[in-house]
């Protein structure tokens, strides 16, 4: 149906654009006063740094897209950047500072996220991000955070976005034009103490699941003890032989270590084939990609924690030739077995969604139908599988485990009323962790309410 829209030459000529289609159903409550983001800054905003990354856990830590998690900036950070102290200090993070995507896939161009100091840690942020600081007196960070992961700035940075084949990009200048909705201090403040009560949950809900792990090392004696990677080491044709492997980290003593500790559980152990059945999922050809549609869920959309988005999609009628063998269902537990290796989930919910085939589908064979679910989730993402997957996997373009070598891996026997235990505190985490995302949805849609108040 065709619509008419009314844009003033102002418009146009602060934009610099005069093609209908960006001026299309832009929506401005004449009854709010709005503001240039770049009006209610410090003046002291960054926008963004180039800096070499690294996996060696050396330098500082550095925030990239990957680590964005309901609007707050996760606490498991995988990379560092290689700078010196004083190129440091210019792009340190602090608290409350707000950060947004400026390039990726065009799903993911607007996200935007609120920082919270939660360690004596410095950390930086990645070239494609921008850092702004709201000027308080103007308007609050939680508020901007929260406004800019609304339905309406979602659209208007996507339709400022340059749009290329593989990512789209907004420029800095281009986040200068956005116009911000200013609401009540007030009603700012309500929606700052939603985000401190998030933060507050997200964190116990961290340190629910720390003490789960912790509780797991140290029944298997690996909390108190270190597992390091030897410099020089020597092994045994035989031992070769035997492993048909001749890279040399396959045979480094700390792998051995970790087998030891697993083998002499008290309570016992045993093979993954013996407590698993596991399936593959789907691998669809690029042309199976759509706009709309059913989520397909890869591996660079999952955590240990679940999934908060996905860019990619397929047409609601090859979902329906493939939901009978490929969608997951309740209390089934998810493993990646290609790019990052060992990530585990236990699904709390069917989902109506596809998977990617560098997931592992696995259900508990009838012998350990008893086995806690969750506790089982939490070895396979701890120390206790990482180590053997690292050994087992293969590296080329990306890393890959095979299904068989999955089955390898020792599993130690936790006993049920420890596994219990275990179990209670990652449920309880899980909990606060919805009840986190529960309250920025909240403030979210306090914000959507507000522009659309008549």
């Amino acid at each position: 149906m065709p619509q008419i829209s009314h844009i003033s030459i102002k418009d146009i000529i602060r934009e610099n654009r005069m093609d209908a289609e960006f001026h299309r159903n832009i929506f401005i409550n004449p009854k709010l006063e709005y503001d240039y983001i770049w009006n209610l800054l410090k003046k002291n905003t960054q926008y963004w740094i180039s800096i070499d990354m690294n996996l060696e856990w050396k330098w500082y830590k550095i925030y990239r897209m990957n680590e964005i998690e309901n609007m707050f900036c996760n606490t498991e950070v995988e990379k560092y950047a290689d700078i010196e102290e004083q190129e440091m200090k210019k792009f340190k993070l602090n608290d409350r500072d707000v950060l947004f995507n400026r390039t990726n896939s065009f799903e993911f161009v607007w996200r935007t996220w609120l920082f919270r100091e939660y360690s004596d840690d410095d950390m930086v942020f990645a070239s494609y991000l921008v850092r702004v600081n709201p000027d308080e007196n103007k308007i609050l960070p939680e508020y901007l955070t929260a406004f800019l992961n609304t339905k309406y700035w979602i659209f208007d940075v996507k339709r400022r976005a340059k749009i290329s084949i593989n990512q789209s990009n907004v420029s800095a200048e281009e986040l200068k034009k956005v116009r911000i909705p200013i609401i009540d201090m007030g009603k700012q403040e309500i929606i700052k103490d939603l985000f401190d009560k998030a933060f507050f949950a997200k964190q116990k809900s961290k340190q629910l699941y720390q003490e789960a792990e912790d509780i797991l090392l140290r029944e298997i004696w690996l909390k108190e003890h270190t597992i390091s990677h030897t410099l020089t080491f020597s092994t045994t044709k035989k031992e070769i032989d035997n492993a048909w492997r001749y890279d040399a980290d396959y045979f480094q003593p700390k792998y051995d270590e970790l087998i030891e500790k697993i083998e002499n559980y008290k309570w016992g152990w045993d093979y993954v084939e013996n407590i698993f059945k596991h399936k593959k999922w789907y691998e669809p050809w690029a042309e199976a990609y759509t706009q709309d549609g059913k989520d397909f869920i890869r591996v660079s959309d999952f955590t240990k924690f679940w999934i908060d988005w996905t860019d990619k999609k397929i047409s609601e009628k090859l979902y329906d030739e493939l939901k009978w063998d490929y969608q997951a269902k309740k209390w089934e537990i998810l493993f990646t077995k290609d790019w990052t290796i060992w990530i585990t989930y236990v699904l709390k919910e069917d989902l109506k969604w596809i998977i990617s085939s560098a997931f592992l589908r696995l259900n508990l064979k009838e012998e350990y139908e008893n086995q806690e679910k969750e506790c089982l989730a939490l070895i396979l993402n701890s120390i206790i599988c990482k180590l053997q997957v690292e050994r087992f996997s293969w590296w080329a373009l990306i890393s890959h485990l095979k299904p068989s070598d999955f089955e390898k891996i020792k599993i130690p026997l936790i006993n049920s009323w420890l596994q219990k235990e275990i179990s209670d505190k990652i449920k309880e985490s899980f909990k606060l962790r919805n009840e986190s995302k529960q309250l920025l949805e909240q403030a979210k849609k306090m914000v959507e309410d507000e522009i659309e108040k008549e």
